[in-house]
């Protein structure tokens, strides 16, 4: 077969146009993967790893022990926890009594526990009530408060964090070293809540246990020397909401009675007993939330977000009680 002179130049245009066409598909494949990374890495700051691969199947609270006795002197106390009414079962969890002469005296007690293997969760009671209030919650959150959200320069990508007292935690993480470090710590750390009496966090790895402790010594420490005339809160001490006796701010369940700590399963925040005519109890397993903020849940999922039981009935209940008392 010969071919003319004009087919060859059409084969060569076609040929020329394909070639082309290959070339730019291949600078938009390198641009658009090249420009994901770049987003990806600056969006964690070249910190991050997947949450499914870095979890351990496994926390072991040894290393924590080991840490405090060999670093503070300070040795942890083995107890187990029964909860009751219908929410029963028995718990291990470590305790560190803190003396007042020791490194870590900015608190008096620090409460350990491994839950669901995977999680550790930490109590610390400060020795002095402090002033300033804040929640640092990842972004997985979907309950949170209305109001109080503050913005913090590169953090607020990571997490939402809520105070009463923005110009003060606004000054704490103008430090360029400390928003790293929590960036750092972003993909290992469920939440930390700074309240009045205590300090309360859940990780998932044992290390960021002992960051959080150590940064928190320091902060304190800082806002105490800077903030000298700043008065200090009438606290409103929580009470069992079944038994009415004064609960320690590190205890999850009534030393009297034996009933869950009144917190509100859905936004985590303390049940005060001035509180106590809109919050419900959840009849499957007798934890506490604020009346709106259930209902809101069960709006949505239908399900207890402690137990899972459906609550579909309940939650009609309610409703028709809550237009009544309207």
């Amino acid at each position: 077969m010969v071919w003319s002179d004009r087919s060859q130049t059409v084969l060569g245009v076609m040929l020329a146009v394909l070639g082309v066409v290959v070339i730019i598909v291949g600078i938009l494949v390198y641009y658009l993967k090249h420009r994901r990374r770049e987003q990806r890495v600056s969006h964690f700051n070249y910190r991050t790893l997947s949450r499914k691969k870095y979890y351990k199947n496994k926390l072991e609270m040894k290393i924590l022990v080991n840490y405090f006795s060999k670093n503070f002197g300070v040795f942890g106390k083995e107890i187990k926890e029964v909860y009751t009414e219908k929410y029963d079962h028995s718990e291990e969890v470590y305790v560190f009594n803190i003396e007042d002469s020791y490194e870590l005296a900015t608190f008096t007690k620090i409460r350990m526990k491994i839950v669901e293997k995977n999680k550790l969760k930490f109590n610390a009671v400060w020795r002095d009530v402090i002033p300033y209030a804040l929640d640092i919650r990842t972004k997985k959150y979907l309950f949170l408060q209305e109001d109080d959200e503050i913005s913090i320069p590169n953090l607020s990508e990571f997490y939402h964090l809520f105070s009463k007292n923005p110009e003060i935690w606004e000054m704490i993480f103008s430090d360029k070293i400390l928003r790293e470090k929590f960036m750092d710590m972003a993909e290992k750390l469920d939440y930390i809540y700074v309240r009045e009496e205590y300090l309360e966090a859940i990780v998932f790895d044992e290390q960021i246990a002992i960051d959080i402790i150590n940064l928190f010594v320091l902060i304190e420490k800082n806002l105490r020397e800077k903030y000298k005339s700043l008065d200090i809160l009438e606290i409103e001490t929580i009470y069992c909401y079944n038994c009415n006796d004064k609960i320690d701010p590190s205890e999850e369940i009534c030393d009297k009675c034996g009933s869950p700590k009144p917190i509100c399963l859905v936004c985590h925040l303390d049940l005060k007993p001035s509180e106590k005519e809109d919050v419900v109890k959840l009849p499957c397993c007798g934890v506490y939330a604020h009346q709106k903020h259930i209902i809101s849940w069960l709006k949505i999922k239908k399900e207890c977000p402690n137990c899972q039981t459906n609550l579909k009935s309940w939650f009609r209940l309610i409703n028709v009680e809550k237009e009544i008392s309207i």
